[in-house]
């Protein structure tokens, strides 16, 4: 089979379809070149890969029907619809390995997996004879890297396409950047009926937060089977989108008549305090603790996590900078402080696990086995202390 880049769903980890006889479409260069053209294009990377459901766009017939006429085709969601137009071809320029007939096939099977209450789910794959494709979740690290890629090519997009979205009360591409910023408290200011959460201190089981739970049930309640808990990027990857929007708003707020009220839903959406401050305030309260790591298996400092949680509080930091918030105002005068000191000391925290030309991706895995998958189950927990079991 000819190589294809493509995933089969939106899970960070996810098998890849590289090779696969059921590839969405074939690239049109050989496959060194297509990935020294995609990897130049990092946007177009983070968008490519999100592409779901390999099977519906093989046929021309139905490729065509999906992306320049037929709009009122019922297999794509107004997302689908929106993305499809044509507004994203500017992804097939500059001898890119991708026509944008199927750039925009892409978009709309990635649109699939986003719901307009905001929710965004791995994939369609639901449970298997051998349960072991089940991805019918919302997972945090994917909704928010899902988000992000899809504001970063709005954003991007020619004839001001980010700002008529924005201005347009209509337009699904706005909606459902507000309807997933709006979820995000709802899932996050829920009981957590979780337990055995790391860390652990001596032979008390830790607890835990759903700000740290990897991922929700499509109802949106925590996922409460065994798995690796915490899993702290996830919020992280929600303020860096949140704070990329905020700040994309900023740029264009005199051509969006509500930008005012848009931009108060993003730092007061949570209440009190606001989802971005919440967010933000979560990195900055465990930043110094372990997490579970991208695999979901590893308890420990990641260096993933650190940098993703570094992102977030420099991308607070310019929200309250642009803002004036860093001075006077109250809302985020008790964190902005918090959050330059701490960026600064994650960015050594993230140089510690650089040695000459390697990184290294876990260090130090801390107080017992959190995977694979069983940090909520208590026959696999293993005793707490500084040393792991040697087998």
């Amino acid at each position: 089979a000819r190589p294809c880049l493509l995933c089969c769903g939106t899970a960070f980890g996810s098998s890849s379809c590289l090779g696969s006889p059921q590839c969405l479409v074939e690239p049109k260069l050989p496959r060194g070149t297509l990935m020294a053209t995609v990897l130049r294009k990092s946007t177009f990377l983070v968008f490519l890969v999100l592409a779901v459901d390999a099977n519906r766009c093989d046929e021309e017939t139905l490729l065509k029907q999906r992306l320049r006429g037929e709009r009122n085709h019922t297999s794509l969601n107004p997302l689908g619809l929106e993305l499809s137009d044509g507004k994203l071809d500017f992804l097939a320029e500059d001898n890119a390995p991708y026509t944008a007939q199927e750039v925009g096939c892409i978009a709309a099977n990635m649109a699939s997996n986003m719901f307009r209450n905001g929710t965004v789910v791995a994939a369609p794959a639901k449970v298997s004879s051998n349960h072991s494709n089940d991805y019918f979740f919302m997972w945090q690290r994917d909704a928010a890297m899902s988000m992000r890629s899809l504001l970063r090519v709005i954003v991007d997009a020619p004839n001001r396409t980010f700002a008529s979205s924005m201005s347009n009360t209509t337009s699904a591409i706005r909606n459902q950047f507000m309807s997933y910023t709006l979820l995000l408290p709802q899932l996050w200011n829920q009981s957590d009926p979780n337990t055995l959460c790391p860390p652990w201190y001596k032979e008390t089981p830790g607890w835990c937060v759903p700000m740290g739970e990897p991922k929700y049930f499509v109802n949106g309640s925590v996922y409460t089977k065994s798995w690796g808990r915490p899993q702290n990027d996830g919020p992280a990857l929600a303020a860096v989108f949140m704070g990329e929007f905020f700040n994309a708003i900023l740029d264009v707020e005199d051509e969006v008549p509500d930008a005012d009220e848009l931009q108060q839903k993003i730092l007061g959406g949570g209440g009190t305090t606001g989802v971005l401050y919440d967010a933000l305030n979560f990195v900055n309260t465990w930043y110094n603790e372990g997490s579970v790591g991208p695999w979901e298996e590893v308890y420990g400092r990641q260096f993933f996590v650190s940098e993703v949680q570094r992102l977030a509080l420099k991308e607070g930091v310019r929200v309250c900078n642009r803002k004036g918030f860093n001075s006077s105002v109250q809302w985020p005068k008790s964190g902005y402080a918090n959050w330059v000191y701490s960026a600064k000391n994650l960015a050594t925290v993230s140089k510690s696990f650089i040695s000459e030309d390697l990184v290294q991706a876990t260090a130090g895995r801390q107080q017992g086995l959190a995977g694979p998958k069983c940090s909520n189950s208590e026959p696999l927990l293993q005793s707490t202390g500084e040393v792991w079991p040697k087998d």
